[in-house]
This record gives structure tokens, C-alpha cells and sequence, in this order.
């Protein structure tokens, strides 16, 4: 809250003419402790986390930024993914996180990520990507402990991991592709349109999945899912495991991608959600599917059920709408009304 303050205040420092002009400049800020730092320009995020130190804020404007190396422990706040809001903060390039090895606490959120998102290294601990686009998500480092929550991510890929929570997601295609190693995965409230594969142990629950394969290690509760038996196998095929219970499956014929039958397209509110991953769709289900198909935690399945359902507010506190006035009262005081808003 202190760097909402200073920012404030700064601004209103700025504020002393008669009539103001405003100039969008990419704008980083890092703060540690009691200091702050800003820097600007498309570079600015670069230089932020070359200047800031292991526990430390970032907090970017809305803009582009090109994307840097994250080697430290860092908070990354932006302005959220969000295109169509026009108040969104894009990483333009691949994005490399290669914190040392057993530092903890790596936080991303609001970001638009034009390009890769690669995660390399020894392992990464204790993270969190939050309320993020990403077109691709690639860990070739261990993880251990770590979080992927409320965002949309086209590909996700993952080795090694222990302790790994994917929640509240919108994906396209997850892959897991080391089933030699000791792999915790919790997969819950998430909607894939088109691939769940995955050759290691997780439990997948209260899920909207188009597609599930290779998934002989894991355990299906309470999801939704659809099933496709055009190769002549067993219909259950493709949801293979001992631990599967309080499913429903949906089934199509010969090589109909598109559902002709319209049984798993028919659950969405806009049935073009079924089966393609796009960062401006909502996802949501029909009112008559929210209530009929519910999860083990007794809401509904999907990304809008769980104790705190998706959103694209951000979990830190963002200005939403500002009203400033152009000249000054009689007294010399300037009025400035400002609205912020944050997901509890």
C-alpha cells in the first residue's frame, strides 16, 4: 500500500497547472522497504529486476515491456492481460525464470505474455503465476511447490514436480512428460479445450475437460468430460485409471470434431468455448449445466466454482476508473475522485 501511496502523491504533486496533459510512458517501480526506484521505457522491466533484490515489488504500468530474465525472487505486479480493457501490461519475447536453486517466493500476476514463458534451472520453490495470459508455459526445472491459478494458458508443460497446484485455469493442452519421476499434481476447477495428457500422477477434479489421454496414473473426481471412441477401443480409453468417480462422460461419433451431436459444446453458454482456447471467452456454463453437474466441494464444475471462483480482477489493488478535475477550486484544490477495485 505504500507504493500506492507515494504514487499518489506523486501525481498530484505533478498536478499544480492549470490544465493537465497526460503522456503514457512504460513505467516500472521497484520497491524495497521504505525505497522506491522507477524506470521507464520498454526496458523498463529489465532494468527493474536487474536492479531489485530478492523479496522486493515490482509494479509495471500498463504498456509493452520486453521481457526479461527473472533470476531472483521478486514480486511482478501488472496491470492485468486483459486486451479489450485497454489498460493491460504485455511481456513482448521469451520470458526466462531461473531463480537459484530452493529460493522461494517468485509471485507473477497480470501479465500478458507475447511469446514463451520458460521456467529452467535446478527447481523452482514456492511460486506463484497468477491471473496471467501465457501462450506457452514450459518448466524444465523440478517443481517444488509452486502454483498456476485463475489464467489462461494456450500450453502448459511440466516434468518433475512435487506439490503443484493447477487451478482456476483455462488450458488448451497440458502435458506431463516424465512419469519416472515423483510427480504430485492437485488439477482442480479448470476448463481444457482441447488435451489433458499426462503420463504422471495427478488428481484431476470438479473439471470441464474436452479431452483426456494417456492418463493411466491419474485419479478423475466429479468431472465433466468428453469421450471419444472413433479408434474402437473401450469408450473409457482415454480416462484410464483404478480411481475414477462421479464422472460424466460425453461421447461423439466417427471423426466429428466439431460435436454434431452437440451434448459437451451444449454445456457452455456459447457453445464455440467447448473447444478453443481464447483469452477474451469467459467460459462460463449454462445456468441449467452449472446446477446439474457439481463438484466435490459442492459448487459447480469449471473454472467458476471452488471458494473463490475466477476472476480477471487482480488480487492487488488496480485504479479502475479516475475523474480529474483540469483546473483548481477557489480554494487552489484540485479534485481527484479515483476508484480501485481487487479480488478478495
Amino acid at each position: 500500500m505504500k507504493t500506492r501511496l507515494f504514487l499518489f502523491s506523486v501525481m498530484m504533486a505533478a498536478l499544480t497547472g492549470q490544465k493537465v496533459q497526460a503522456q503514457v510512458v512504460q513505467m516500472a517501480t521497484v520497491q524495497h522497504g521504505e525505497t522506491m526506484s522507477a524506470y521507464y521505457g520498454v526496458e523498463a522491466l529489465k532494468d527493474a529486476v536487474a536492479a531489485a533484490a530478492k523479496g522486493d515489488i515490482i509494479s509495471l504500468s500498463a504498456g509493452q515491456f520486453n521481457a526479461p530474465t527473472i533470476n531472483k525472487a521478486v514480486t511482478i505486479q501488472g496491470a492485468g492481460y486483459v486486451i479489450a480493457t485497454g489498460n493491460y501490461t504485455a511481456i513482448v519475447g521469451e520470458t526466462t525464470v531461473n531463480v537459484p536453486n530452493g529460493e522461494e517466493g517468485l509471485l507473477v500476476e497480470g501479465l500478458h505474455c507475447i511469446g514463451k514463458f520458460t521456467v529452467e534451472g535446478d527447481s523452482l520453490c514456492s511460486f506463484i503465476f497468477r491471473k496471467c495470459r501465457m501462450g506457452e508455459l514450459l518448466f524444465t526445472a523440478k517443481i517444488v511447490g509452486g502454483e498456476v491459478s485463475q489464467s489462461k494458458v494456450n500450453t502448459l508443460t511440466y516434468a518433475d514436480a512435487n506439490n503443484f497446484y493447477v487451478h482456476h485455469d483455462v488450458i488448451h493442452s497440458l502435458y506431463g512428460t516424465d512419469n519416472s519421476s515423483q510427480i504430485a499434481v492437485d488439477i482442480d476447477h479448470c476448463v481444457f479445450t482441447l488435451l489433458l495428457y499426462s503420463n504422471v500422477t495427478a488428481v484431476v477434479r470438479n473439471s470441464v475437460i474436452h479431452l483426456a489421454m494417456g492418463s493411466a496414473s491419474c485419479a478423475f473426481y466429479n468431472n465433466v468430460a468428453g469421450q471419444d471412441s472413433y479408434s474402437g477401443y473401450n469408450p473409457h480409453r482415454y480416462i484410464t485409471s483404478p480411481y475414477v468417480s462421479g464422472n460424466t462422460l460425453f461421447s461423439w461419433s466417427g471423426y466429428d470434431w466439431n460435436y454434431a451431436n452437440g451434448s459437451y459444446k451444449a454445456l457452455f453458454a456459447n457453445p464455440a468455448h467447448a473447444n478453443t482456447w481464447n483469452e477474451t471467452y469467459d467460459y462460463k456454463l449454462t445456468e441449467e449445466a452449472a446446477a446439474q453437474y457439481i463438484g466435490s466441494d459442492g459448487t459447480q464444475v469449471g473454472i467458476y466454482g471452488g471458494s473463490v471462483p475466477f476472476s480477471e480482477t487482480l488480487s492487488t489493488p488496480q485504479i479502475v476508473e479516475k475523474q480529474i478535475a483540469t483546473q483548481t477550486d477557489e480554494n487552489g484544490m484540485l479534485s481527484v475522485k479515483i476508484k480501485v477495485e481487487a479480488q478478495k
